[in-house]
C-alpha cells in the first residue's frame, strides 16, 4: 500500500508492511462508524469545521496547546498557522515525516508530549 496523501513517508511504508496494513484497516473502521454514528450537523453545540470560522475563534483558547506536525505534512502551513493565532500554542515539527507522527514517530512523539505535559505542572 503506497502512502496516502502524505500521511506516511515511503521509507516508512516500506519497512513497516505489518503495521500499515493494520493501520489502514483500523483508520478505515474507525472513519466510516463514527460517519454513521454521529452524522455531523452544524449547529451551535457542533459548530462548523469550516477554518475561516475557526480561525476568528482561535484567539479565546485560554489552556496550553501542543501543535505537533510533520515537516513534510500537506497541512504544515495550517499547522503553522494554528501556533500563531493560539496565544498559548507551542509548535514542534517532526522532520522527515509527513502526518501521523504519533505512529510514524512514536518515541520522539511521546517525548514532546510529555515535556509539555511536565512542563504545565
Amino acid at each position: 500500500m503506497p502512502p496516502s496523501e502524505g500521511t506516511f513517508t515511503e521509507d516508512w511504508v516500506r519497512g513497516h508492511a505489518l503495521e500499515i496494513d493494520r493501520y489502514a484497516r483500523l483508520r478505515s473502521t474507525g472513519t466510516r462508524l463514527e460517519a454513521q454514528r454521529c452524522p455531523r450537523q452544524v449547529t451551535a453545540a457542533n459548530p462548523s469545521r469550516d477554518p475561516k470560522e475557526l480561525a476568528s475563534l482561535v484567539h479565546e483558547i485560554r489552556s496550553p496547546m501542543l501543535v505537533i506536525v510533520g515537516a513534510r505534512d500537506n497541512l504544515r502551513s495550517a499547522a503553522e498557522h494554528l501556533h500563531e493565532l493560539a496565544p498559548h500554542s507551542r509548535l514542534h515539527v517532526v522532520e522527515g515525516n509527513a502526518r501521523n507522527e504519533y505512529y510514524q514517530a512514536a518515541d520522539e512523539f511521546n517525548r514532546v508530549v510529555g515535556d509539555f505535559l511536565a512542563a504545565l505542572r
